[in-house]
């Protein structure tokens, strides 16, 4: 099926248009043969750097060591933010936070990985769905093979 649309990749050499798909982009070309397109070019803009990347995480760490030092914490933050019209999305990661909440609080122990799997994950899953099932009306089954969440 023809779209009507296509993105190409590329680079302008000599003055000349270098596709980095060249299959692709003949496949586009004969199709158009002979009608009339617009082509629009667009510079790609450079990523971050891994040092970028580092520093954003370091300032990330600094942050929050801040914030913490000020006694500043989440509901804080996420009531500023509510008052300034902005929501927070519950994100896997910030759910998982969530989780970690609850996990800290009920068994001393910072990352899931130290859980160990007979009672601790059941004794946290249990209050964490305590949580959100009381506050919010949800409640979502643990995935299993059973129940084949993994597909």
């Amino acid at each position: 099926m023809f779209k009507n649309k296509g993105v190409f990749f590329g680079r302008i050499k000599d003055g000349k248009i270098e596709f980095y798909d060249k299959t692709g982009s003949a496949v586009w070309f004969k199709l158009l043969d002979g009608k009339n397109i617009t082509i629009t070019i667009e510079r790609e803009s450079e990523k971050r750097t891994d040092i970028q990347n580092h520093s954003l995480h370091k300032l990330f760490a600094l942050v929050s060591n801040e914030c913490e030092e000020n006694g500043i914490t989440v509901s804080m933050i996420i009531s500023a933010l509510q008052k300034k019209g902005v929501d927070i999305i519950p994100t896997p990661s910030f759910i998982k936070e969530l989780w970690r909440v609850i996990q800290i609080a009920i068994l001393k122990k910072h990352s899931t990985t130290q859980l160990e799997k007979n009672k601790e994950i059941d004794l946290v899953y249990e209050a964490f769905c305590k949580f959100i099932g009381e506050n919010w009306g949800i409640y979502v089954p643990f995935p299993s093979i059973e129940n084949n969440p993994f597909n």
